[in-house]
């Protein structure tokens, strides 16, 4: 009788030890099969952002090369926001049979700003630096003996800006005080319309750089001038600058060379093109992910491409909107 009481009872006792270890295999399964899900997700996740970046990078590029063309054949670049370009897929190119991405694959869209109207903060003389930045003749001063000048060994407390928010990093200028002087970060001023700091020449285009720009550089009577002449017909050279102006040389904000040529500074066509570009990466018309790359690009005479500026960053699903050049802090290419 006792025996079988105990027979029982091991038995009992082995189906509970039983039942235990098949919970513990079974939580064990279904936190693996979670653990797989939620890899796959990632991983479908990860696929998209690189998707998304691989798109924006093509359009910048795909950019790049409209500006080159333009340039090649004597045209202006077109500026502002574009409508959305549709960019070839590898697919058709496997397939021989060219095909336009589709909105279910990706959407791009790219703004692009003419660099060359801004005024080089790490190339403009004192004078125009007073002048730009409301700061006092010393202050400009200072500004200008932290910059390395070319064809001189820097100092030891001599280096380029990397961004245009460097005046406020180094103490030059309160954010409050930048902030006054343009109507967005960077619209009027750039670090990046130079391809080489060490040769810097031709980088502002008194075409296009706004009437703020042209009174620094000149002075305020002969921007107003400058503006009106340029309305009606491109300025050509310099001295077609200097008839425009109405004004000597001599009154202007730069260093005149002794033969009476043009400063080096001043160019007659854009050669620095600042490339904003969201992009999104899509399924059956739903975004995944979202990228936004900024650029920008100074071409050679010969149209060589130089970037001197490149960053990447999230950019949001919902929204279709052309990206806004410089809307962001700057980063420069070697601080990216």
């Amino acid at each position: 009788m006792n025996m079988a009481r105990r027979e029982r009872k091991q038995r009992g006792a082995a189906l509970i030890i039983a039942l235990g270890m098949l919970a513990v295999f079974a939580a064990l399964g279904t936190a693996y099969l979670g653990y797989m899900v939620l890899e796959q997700q990632r991983s479908q996740e990860y696929l998209a952002e690189v998707h998304a970046r691989q798109l924006a990078d093509r359009a910048i590029w795909a950019a790049v090369g409209e500006i080159q063309a333009a340039l090649a054949n004597g045209e202006t670049p077109a500026l502002g926001a574009h409508d959305e370009h549709l960019l070839p897929q590898y697919r058709a190119v496997i397939e021989g049979t060219p095909e336009a991405w589709s909105r279910r694959d990706g959407w791009v869209r790219i703004a692009i700003e003419d660099e060359s109207a801004k005024l080089n903060i790490n190339h403009a003389p004192p004078r125009v630096l007073q002048a730009m930045l409301g700061v006092d003749g010393d202050k400009a001063r200072s500004i200008r003996s932290q910059v390395p000048r070319p064809g001189e060994s820097p100092g030891p407390q001599q280096r380029w800006f990397a961004s245009v928010d460097g005046l406020v990093e180094r103490g030059f200028l309160t954010d409050e005080a930048l902030a006054q002087r343009e109507p967005r970060r960077g619209a009027w001023l750039t670090a990046y319309s130079v391809a080489d700091n060490l040769a810097p020449k031709a980088y502002l285009n008194v075409n296009t750089a706004p009437k703020e720009v042209l009174a620094a550089v000149f002075n305020a009577e002969a921007a107003e001038r400058i503006v009106a002449a340029r309305a009606q017909a491109p300025i050509a050279d310099f001295a077609g600058l200097v008839q425009a102006a109405q004004a000597e040389p001599s009154t202007f904000n730069l260093d005149i060379p002794a033969d009476g040529s043009a400063p080096p500074e001043l160019a007659f066509q854009s050669r620095s093109f600042r490339i904003a570009c969201e992009a999104k990466a899509r399924k059956e018309g739903e975004s995944l992910a979202a990228c936004r790359v900024e650029a920008v690009v100074v071409l050679s005479d010969t149209g060589v491409a130089n970037i001197t500026y490149w960053k990447e960053m999230p950019a949001a699903l919902a929204d279709e909107e052309a990206p806004e050049p410089g809307s962001d802090t700057q980063q420069a290419v070697a601080e990216s």
